[in-house]
């Protein structure tokens, strides 16, 4: 159940597979622009992160190259400061 802007109580189903109408719910489209993730870590975690834009030096690495495919364990590690997720 959730209630909308008008404070009418509305029931949502239990379990459903399809997007359903919520009336007075705006539901925004993923955006890559869209960056709540960030806002979460500095947030939530005090962290501030820089973003890299030149990957090669990094992929070229024998470590990296070394690390399995994201979701396997060892997919996500920490090289010269850097948090690196292979995928």
């Amino acid at each position: 159940m959730y209630l909308n802007s008008e404070g009418q109580k509305h029931n949502i189903p239990a379990s459903t597979t399809t997007l359903i109408e919520l009336p007075g719910v705006e539901i925004i489209p993923y955006d890559e622009s869209f960056s709540c993730w960030k806002i979460g870590l500095s947030r939530w975690c005090g962290f501030q992160q820089e973003e890299i834009t030149e990957y090669s030096e990094i992929e070229s690495l024998p470590e990296v190259q070394e690390m399995p495919s994201y979701p396997y364990a060892g997919s996500v590690c920490i090289i010269n400061g850097i948090i690196i997720v292979k995928f």
